[in-house]
């Protein structure tokens, strides 16, 4: 994209949802104590996703909404 904020935005989220799918892979067959803070961490990553998600959807409405116009 031309908007160096839009790569940035893109980056991060791409960033955050790679930790988190390979935090979900690293979670199957853990038990006891270990699944529950893999658990937990999944938790976090998957909020870093949605917050990421809703930055690059804020800026985009924000600063490039003009586009359906």
């Amino acid at each position: 994209m031309g908007c160096d904020r839009c790569n940035e935005l893109l980056t991060a989220y791409k960033h955050a949802v790679s930790l988190f799918t390979t935090a979900q892979r690293k979670i199957r067959g853990l038990v006891g104590d270990d699944f529950q803070v893999a658990s937990k961490e999944l938790v976090r990553l998957h909020k870093t996703c949605m917050d990421a998600n809703a930055a690059v959807t804020a800026h985009w409405r924000q600063d490039h909404d003009n586009a359906r116009e």
